[in-house]
């Protein structure tokens, strides 16, 4: 057999990676900021939370991330009461399975779910203007004492069809003060025909100007990133593009978790 520094990482799938990629995603702190947790296994999570066992969490943490930010869909004149409620099933879900979940929602925790080999969820509070319309972005970037996220978006140049990607202008104000921005490949937001995996890690290289200001959003349609152990075909895309290891590392999790520290502090930036 030779050995070509690749190796089959899981056994349900016959793909391989390089050591360097195994290394880089297990060794860093990947964050999720906007998850699905895999719908249709994770839907039995709100009924009950003794419906939830170790072989969900493990199924969770052998994706190579390390914390989960959960969307949820609110609209409506009851959407507040509907997040409150989504909060405190997940509340019971980290209460009762503490064993193999925490909550994240201080600088700390961060530290402590890596080193833990806990599943983490993002329960704090930060301003994501991702869903806002090119006046409400530019002025919410302005209002706020805080750094403003972008949690799934791509740059508007690159799709002028697209009104929720973002103008130049706005990517340039949210990261002149601390905001991070999340590449999203959702078919939709990175060009109007259909796009491809090597198109994305092109995508990816484009901000080289402010790396630490962009991370790789990991809901994915895209064929041949639309299965659970993506985060390792991105961390082997940006090797393969070029970029440092620390460049990698900011984009798995660590500008982002840069810009929630950020926001969670009680001082103004």
């Amino acid at each position: 057999m030779i050995n070509r520094g690749r190796f089959q990482a899981f056994a349900q799938s016959g793909a391989t990676y390089s050591a360097h990629a195994i290394d880089l995603v297990e060794g860093s702190l990947v964050i999720d900021m906007l998850s699905a947790l895999g719908a249709e296994r994770w839907e039995k999570m709100w009924h009950s939370a003794n419906a939830v066992d170790a072989s969900d969490f493990q199924w969770l943490k052998s994706s190579g991330i390390s914390v989960f930010h959960l969307t949820g869909t609110t609209f409506g004149a009851r959407a507040r009461e509907y997040a409150f409620k989504e909060f405190a099933r997940l509340n019971s879900l980290i209460l009762y399975k503490s064993a193999h979940g925490m909550r994240i929602d201080s600088a700390a925790d961060f530290e402590r779910v890596k080193r833990e080999g806990k599943a983490g969820f993002l329960l704090g509070m930060t301003v994501d203007i991702s869903h806002c319309a090119d006046r409400t972005t530019l002025e919410a970037i302005e209002a706020s004492s805080k750094p403003v996220a972008v949690t799934h978006a791509n740059c508007r140049a690159l799709n002028p069809g697209y009104p929720r990607c973002k103008t130049d202008e706005a990517i340039r104000k949210m990261a002149a003060k601390g905001g991070v921005m999340g590449l999203t490949v959702l078919r939709a937001f990175v060009r109007s025909e259909e796009p491809t995996t090597e198109e994305m890690e092109w995508y990816g290289g484009l901000p080289s100007n402010a790396k630490k200001f962009y991370r790789f959003r990991t809901r994915i349609e895209i064929d041949g990133l639309d299965h659970p152990k993506r985060v390792y075909d991105i961390a082997e895309g940006l090797i393969r593009r070029g970029y440092s290891d620390a460049d990698i590392r900011g984009v798995l999790g660590l500008n982002f978790k840069r810009m929630l520290e950020e926001t969670w502090s009680r001082q103004k930036v």
